[in-house]
């Protein structure tokens, strides 16, 4: 997917992604150039992968750079910009380069930026340019059957792991 020139998008998606693709991942997406774009995605992310279910390891790119302006937004715990509620489990590459203006804001226990669930792939999150607004979704305790479950959100990375303290995500951030 490649929006650029003067393009003015709006997108709305749920479960699937709002600008990218289902669960299974393997998409590339760049936004560039002056385009305008407002995404808002549900389970699935506004911009990368969907939804519900966990994708089969196909790594996904996203590429916002030029003089773009970028409004994402999530509900239903998915990432605005990534990966959707229960993350791709293959590699997970962001850039956001030169003068983009992006605006990304999570939901529930997902982040702005990044992989909400994923632990099988690597997250690489690069920020050389442009200005970024990232607004995470909350942090959640939980108590169940006994045991405290704490899951940390993060506003740029990654963050749930649905009360197992031994998984990791493999995130790297370069700003």
């Amino acid at each position: 997917i490649c929006i650029k020139g003067n393009a003015h998008v709006t997108a709305a998606g749920a479960e699937g992604a709002a600008i990218g693709g289902g669960a299974s991942g393997g998409n590339s997406i760049t936004i560039t150039d002056h385009a305008v774009v407002d995404a808002y995605g549900a389970w699935g992310s506004a911009i990368g992968d969907g939804g519900l279910y966990s994708g089969n390891g196909s790594a996904t790119t996203i590429t916002i750079s030029g003089n773009a302006t970028v409004h994402a937004e999530t509900s239903q715990a998915g990432s605005a910009i990534g990966a959707g509620q229960h993350g791709d489990s293959g590699d997970l590459t962001i850039n956001i380069e030169e003068n983009a203006n992006v605006t990304a804001i999570g939901s529930y226990d997902g982040p702005a930026i990044g992989n909400r669930y994923g632990t099988d792939g690597t997250t690489t999150i690069n920020i050389t340019g442009g200005t970024v607004t990232a607004i995470g979704g909350k942090s959640t305790v939980s108590y169940w059957n006994g045991n405290c479950y704490k899951d940390l959100t993060s506003a740029i990375g990654g963050s749930y792991n649905y009360g197992n303290s031994d998984s990791v995500q493999d995130v790297t951030v370069n700003i």
